[in-house]
């Protein structure tokens, strides 16, 4: 009787052993459950770029920045106050808008003056550019300049238009100087002297 237990239980090893034996189908190796990066690692902030498709097209300011610019691009000299001076991007679309935005002045342009901020708003939206520069609108193939506007200058204003690509996207674009145009009684009445109409196609 204690023989035939005996077999019994060695039968009993001998096929625990093989069932262990099967179950380890990597040479004897320990297996651990695969790790994910969010199970080690702390999660990095990614980065984007700044996204102005949210920005308050009825303020000069939330205007602006859909195009990279700020109030301080605008400056001029003797300035008083940039403003919005009209109110829609698209005939039938879109009311409401502002597509030109205007520094007001506290006294005439000299055409030093003039030519000074035609050169650091031309300047500025050529940093902005895709390609560095704006496609003169009145002279294919050639860059808008500020003395491509002062030389079409007529005596009363200086007007220069043109393109350029910003993120991709057509910008055009209006640079326009009244330098006799003075704001020293009703500001809010007042054209404003410099002017930069911008449009998003």
């Amino acid at each position: 009787m204690k023989r035939l237990l005996i077999l019994m239980l060695a039968l009993v090893l001998a096929l625990s052993l093989v069932a262990c034996g099967s179950g380890d189908d990597n040479g004897g190796e320990t297996t651990t459950a695969p790790t994910t990066s969010s199970d080690t690692a702390e999660t990095t902030p990614t980065t984007t770029e700044a996204d102005n498709s949210g920005a308050d097209l009825t303020t000069v300011e939330g205007f602006l920045s859909a195009f990279g610019l700020t109030e301080a691009d605008l400056k001029c000299a003797n300035y008083t106050r940039l403003d919005k001076t009209a109110y829609i991007i698209d005939e039938g679309a879109d009311y409401g808008k502002i597509e030109e935005v205007g520094a007001y002045v506290s006294a005439a342009l000299t055409d030093d003056e003039v030519r000074a901020w035609l050169e650091q708003v031309i300047s500025k939206l050529n940093s902005l550019s895709d390609d560095g520069k704006i496609d003169n609108l009145f002279q294919p193939g050639s860059a808008l300049t500020a003395d491509y506007i002062i030389e079409k200058s007529n005596g009363y204003y200086y007007l220069g238009s043109g393109y350029y690509y910003y993120n991709g996207k057509k910008v055009s674009a209006q640079i326009c100087v009244y330098p006799k145009q003075l704001d020293d009684e009703d500001p809010d009445d007042a054209m404003a002297a410099c002017t930069l109409k911008l449009e998003m196609k």
